[in-house]
């Protein structure tokens, strides 16, 4: 698991590798992180490390078959880590069968997952995405039609991420969440959020 996890954050340009250390012979362990021949405790490495380091970890923990909900997983993290962080959702989906229902406001995240349909890393039968909308003091979730280009055919029209006509894709999956206070008497406000969900086959077996 420490080489999965290693691996991820390497992608993202987070760290080289990680290193559990026991400290002298107590029962104590230090998580070192090895960035450019440079080894320093998570506590003093930056909290993109310490947030997206538990995802990692139970992505590639978790019994196959196993669903994980994430809030927000790309907080504090820069736009690359973002997007490589949609990359490895699909691609342990697909590897290890986990499910992940992910609640997001990254745009870099929701374009990564667009470029992997066009690419056919993934399909529309193994990925919804959903937006998220308040309609009175209810959250609703509203699917986006998404062709095999990745493209939105309904975009949400107060959303501030504007269709530029080109064809990315990502792997999304399903939406737990409510919405962030969107209202009809606020139209500049931005979206409550996009919400994505990851299948397997097994879940979608008829």
């Amino acid at each position: 698991m420490l080489r999965s996890v290693s691996a991820g954050l390497q992608r993202m340009g987070l760290a080289d590798r990680i290193e559990v250390r026991q400290l002298g012979r107590s029962s104590r362990y230090e998580l070192l992180v090895h960035k450019d021949g440079v080894a320093a405790n998570l506590r003093d490495v930056g909290v993109g490390v310490a947030q997206v380091l538990p995802v990692l970890t139970v992505a590639y923990s978790v019994p196959p078959g196993s669903t994980v909900l994430l809030e927000e997983p790309e907080i504090h993290l820069h736009p690359l880590a973002q997007a490589v962080l949609a990359e490895l959702f699909a691609e342990v989906s697909q590897q290890r069968r986990v499910q992940f229902l992910v609640e997001t406001h990254s745009e870099h995240l929701f374009r990564r997952m667009q470029t992997l349909l066009a690419r056919r890393q993934t399909t529309t039968a193994q990925c919804q995405m959903l937006f998220v909308e308040r309609q009175g003091a209810n959250a609703v979730l509203v699917p986006l039609e998404v062709d095999e280009f990745g493209a939105v055919r309904n975009w949400p029209p107060r959303c501030v991420w504007i269709p530029c006509g080109w064809s990315p894709s990502w792997k999304p999956w399903a939406c737990w969440t409510g919405s962030d206070g969107l209202t009809k008497n606020n139209p500049g406000a931005m979206p409550a959020m996009f919400c994505w969900l990851t299948r397997t086959q097994r879940c979608w077996s008829r």
